[in-house]
């Protein structure tokens, strides 16, 4: 009769350990790291001292991670400055190194080009919208109602209103100018 060894048990995970299988699967800013650190229920000391290894080894970068992000942010999904931000706060990237990454993303007078390459991805094929009239114009109204629906878009994907507004305006595309209701007094 053979006998077999015992297999030992388990060590329990460290903080170390688990810090570097959630980096395996996913690049994560500190602050991430340190949430699902201390949500396993790893002591403060420990968390911290992991998260100084990680740094220390260059497996924590939030400024790189924060340059990338807004990249893919901004070129693959066509978001603006606003919308890169918040998904940079999300991922728990501090203030000052995403606004730095923005800036680096959007340099003086960037957005508003970028704001017109989002728009040519958003406005219909010609002659999509069916509002054509007898003479295969399109009536004025339904023109400013499109250009509406563009601003509305681009301003939900993030650009400021004044991005919007120049690149639905240099599209050719009449926007209606709101106005305050006048105060009667």
């Amino acid at each position: 009769m053979s006998r077999t060894a015992k297999p030992s048990p388990p060590r329990p995970p460290t903080a170390w350990g688990t810090a570097i299988g959630l980096l395996a699967r996913r690049d994560l800013s500190e602050g991430e790291v340190r949430m699902k650190l201390i949500a396993r229920d790893f002591g403060e000391a420990e968390v911290e001292e992991a998260i100084s290894r990680l740094r220390e080894r260059r497996y924590l970068d939030d400024r790189s991670l924060a340059e990338a992000l807004a990249r893919i942010q901004s070129r693959t999904k066509h978001q603006g400055p606003l919308k890169v931000r918040a998904h940079l706060r999300r991922r728990r990237i501090p203030e000052r190194v995403a606004l730095e990454a923005i800036r680096l993303e959007f340099p003086e007078g960037a957005e508003g080009e970028r704001a017109a390459a989002a728009l040519k991805r958003l406005r219909p094929a010609p002659g999509a919208s069916g509002g054509s009239g007898p003479d295969g114009a399109t009536p004025a109204a339904e023109r400013r109602k499109e250009a509406g629906r563009l601003f509305r878009r681009l301003v939900a994907r993030g650009y400021s209103f004044e991005a919007a507004r120049q690149a639905v305006l240099a599209d050719g595309r009449p926007l209606e100018e709101t106005r305050e209701p006048e105060l009667e007094t």
